[in-house]
């Protein structure tokens, strides 16, 4: 080796002189360059040469000897080798899920036991929503603060508010397959769940309904190693891992016994406290009576098709709330009912149906989770959803509990782990006659052990309405208002398939009016139209132009009535022409369109849904070009895509901007999205294109530096700098755009594409 760097020095000595230090870096860069363009191998042979040369000729120039160079980086090699392995491979990631209420010294050995075990890269604390239930309990803020000042000295550790950032508040099975279900983390992250031997013990005894060991890898820490589980445990097979640590028993206590002591003013909890979280603790005052004492309300969730929802039961949700429910919570069923009773009705009808009923019911919320999945959640599983929020009552009819041959309940016939049901869970039972009350007096049901009952009205089931429907009988003295002339227009639970235009009639119309304020010529309309104004309203009269329909989309969807649109602006696509002065009989065709879900992941890793209308797009935000990555349900499109930015218009949207970035648009009912970029260098040539409406199509931000931020807006609202925009149509938020008879938008469409010569 000394010979040739002997050769060497000597070499370029005779051939080009003495180089300065800034010039033989160029001249290696150049080199490099040129390696890398090379092709065959002989060409690249002789280039790798060069360079080898120039770079050794370098280190005759600084005085390096060659080999210890490679001694040292071959060290540093071995020293990173974990780091370099790390970089083919995603990040491994504990999460500890705990109220924290205190993080005490327990939580810190566990962190340190999983971290040492290279199971994992990072340990990521989550702490929950809301404290568990019982005693006293602190707010989440400072629940937060105490694991951050715990963890302040601890490498490879975090503080993940997932929770707090998206008002979570269910249960850890729902979590889990939420935070799966992200494709952010999924790319990148490869998730195990911590939990101590008793509670692993607890599920494996139990046998939840949807076990969470079944979705995700487990680690299991056990204090109590000097008797192990056996082999055939659950979480000794892989992929989950049984992992013993060693603790001190005289240094560990439950939290509600830390808490006891720190509420007794009894010094001894500083042994189980880091030292910095109880100073936290005596400054702030916590534990001694001053704290947040933690809500129970008392929630009933009522889990029934609702398909129709009828007047009986909304009576229903009233006597809840009557007999001392804080709460109701609607949570209709997927497409099939527990009792098998088929649902006709698209998932965007029945959510519309559903809010009609109930969404201007005081202390009622609707869960459409289930309509927007096609699934049927099991009782048990509500029951798990919803009690960090309060004590679960589940709301079931008296025919479910009546006793069959002296021994079951109908309701354990379809219920999975029946008996876990029926031992834990809590029942309003509503009692629909006299009759239905001495029956349970003289043992008729097959009563579980807790349970109130609830005295309602009798009625028909929505099963029996759809029946009488059927058969062109009248229900609508059986139904809201709103849900009746719903059902009317759309002609649904009919013979035959609805068709996508709802033609109807409105003979007594009520109005609420959304107007251009700015537009004297909408002001002049509005005025016209005031006598038909309403607290009642069964349409929404919208007058201006487009943006004003949007606006009034965006704050008015919620209503789930029909907008009619009058144009007072310049293209008015959505809007019509004209209307008559009197509105009594006037005859509508409408369009129920679907908004489009906006998910927006931040660069702060924080995430948040939005829904649009028209269209959604990101762009840059400062000087340098956008760089992004297109996916379409998940799989990699474009792999890098640089322009001014990118929109994803609904067919609705297909005539604004996205026609403005070569789009061609299409009519309201097109089942597609369009994809339009703006200004596309690469790939060369790119298009606008049509995908199917069922697409979920995602834009990500390739900037790792930070030089080219991307921004983000939805229907011209702006949502700040973002990482991310992921956009589908959704399930169960659509909107009702009518016009009249002779009005058609789509006539109106194809003339702005072929527009006269005049």
């Amino acid at each position: 080796m000394q010979s040739i760097i002997q050769r060497i020095r000597t070499v370029f000595l005779e051939a080009f002189g003495r180089t300065s230090l800034e010039e033989r870096l160029r001249d290696i860069q150049r080199q490099a360059n040129g390696v890398a363009k090379r092709q065959d191998l002989a060409g690249l042979r002789q280039g790798v040469g060069d360079l080898l040369a120039s770079t050794l000729q370098l280190c005759n120039e600084c005085g390096w000897d060659p080999g210890d160079l490679l001694s040292d980086s071959l060290d540093r090699i071995e020293e990173r080798r974990e780091v370099y392995q790390r970089l083919n491979r995603k990040q491994r990631v504990g999460l500890l899920r705990d109220d924290f209420n205190p993080i005490s010294n327990h939580h810190l050995a566990i962190i340190q036991t999983v971290l040492g075990s290279g199971l994992v890269d990072d340990v990521w604390l989550m702490p929950t929503n809301q404290a568990a239930p019982g005693g006293v309990g602190c707010s989440s803020k400072d629940r937060i603060a105490m694991c951050r000042i715990a963890l302040q000295d601890l490498p490879n550790v975090r503080v993940w508010t997932y929770e707090q950032e998206s008002d979570y508040r269910g249960e850890c099975y729902h979590l889990i397959k939420r935070i799966l279900g992200e494709q952010s983390h999924r790319d990148r992250v490869d998730f195990f769940w911590m939990i101590e031997r008793g509670v692993a013990d607890e599920l494996q005894r139990t046998d939840v309904a949807e076990r969470i060991d079944d979705i995700i890898p487990m680690i299991v820490l056990d204090s109590k190693a000097a008797v192990p589980p056996t082999q055939s445990v659950w979480y000794r097979k892989t992929p989950h891992r049984w992992l013993p640590m060693r603790v001190d028993e005289s240094a560990v206590s439950s939290s509600a016994e830390i808490r006891g002591l720190l509420a007794r003013g009894d010094g001894d909890s500083s042994r189980f406290l880091p030292p910095a979280v109880n100073d936290y603790i005596r400054e702030h005052g916590l534990y001694d009576g001053r704290c947040l004492e933690i809500p129970r309300e008392r929630i009933a969730v009522y889990s029934e098709s609702f398909s129709p929802p009828t007047l009986v039961q909304q009576q229903h949700v009233q006597q809840l709330l009557a007999q001392g429910f804080d709460r109701v919570i609607i949570h209709p069923r997927g497409v099939r009912s527990d009792r098998g009773e088929h649902e006709v009705a698209l998932p965007k009808h029945r959510a519309a149906l559903a809010s009609l009923a109930f969404q201007d019911m005081p202390k009622v919320e609707i869960n459409y989770d289930d309509i927007s999945d096609g699934t049927s959640s099991p009782l048990l599983d509500l029951m798990y959803r919803y009690q960090s929020q309060g004590d679960v009552w589940l709301v079931v009819r008296q025919s479910d509990l009546m006793a069959r041959d002296g021994s079951t309940a109908p309701i354990l016939d379809y219920q999975e782990h029946a008996q876990r049901l029926w031992s834990e869970g809590k029942f309003a039972v509503l009692q629909d006659s006299e009759q239905g009350s001495n029956q349970l007096s003289e043992g008729a049901f097959k009563l579980p052990p807790h349970y109130q009952c609830v005295r309602v009205a009798s009625g028909l089931e929505p099963s029996e309405l759809r029946a009488e429907l059927y058969h062109g009988r009248d229900i609508r003295r059986m139904l809201h208002r709103d849900v009746a002339d719903y059902i009317e227009r759309h002609r649904l639970f009919l013979p035959g398939t609805p068709g996508r235009d709802a033609r109807f009639e409105i003979q007594s119309p009520e109005i609420f009016v959304v107007c251009d304020e700015r537009n004297p010529r909408a002001v002049e309309l509005a005025q016209r139209y005031a006598r038909y104004e309403s607290n009642r309203p069964n349409m929404i009269l919208v007058i201006g132009g487009d943006g004003t329909m949007l606006k009034a989309i965006r704050e008015h969807w919620r209503r789930r009535l029909p907008f009619v649109g009058l144009n007072a602006g310049h293209l008015g696509f959505l809007m019509n022409a004209s209307l008559p002065d009197a509105l009594e009989g006037i005859e509508l065709i409408s369009q129920s369109l679907p908004l489009l879900r906006v998910d927006v992941r931040y660069p702060d890793g924080s995430h948040t849904m939005n829904l649009a209308y028209g269209d959604a797009w990101i762009e840059r935000a400062e000087g340098q070009a956008a760089w992004l990555q297109v996916r379409v349900n998940g799989e990699v499109q474009l792999e890098k895509v640089v322009g001014d930015g990118m929109l994803i218009a609904t067919a609705a949207g297909s005539s604004a901007y996205a026609r403005a970035m070569g789009a061609v648009p299409v009519p309201l009912d097109s089942p597609s999205l369009i994809l339009a970029g703006s200004n596309i260098f690469q790939p060369r040539f790119w298009r606008p294109m049509n995908l199917p409406s069922s697409s979920q199509i995602t834009l990500t931000s390739l900037d790792t530096l930070g030089k080219r931020p991307l921004r983000a807006f939805i229907d011209g609202q702006p949502l700040g700098v973002v990482q991310e925009l992921s956009a589908k149509q959704s399930l169960t938020a659509s909107v009702e755009l009518a016009f009249t008879k002779e009005y058609d938008p789509s006539t109106k469409l194809l003339k702005s594409l072929f527009p006269s010569e005049s």
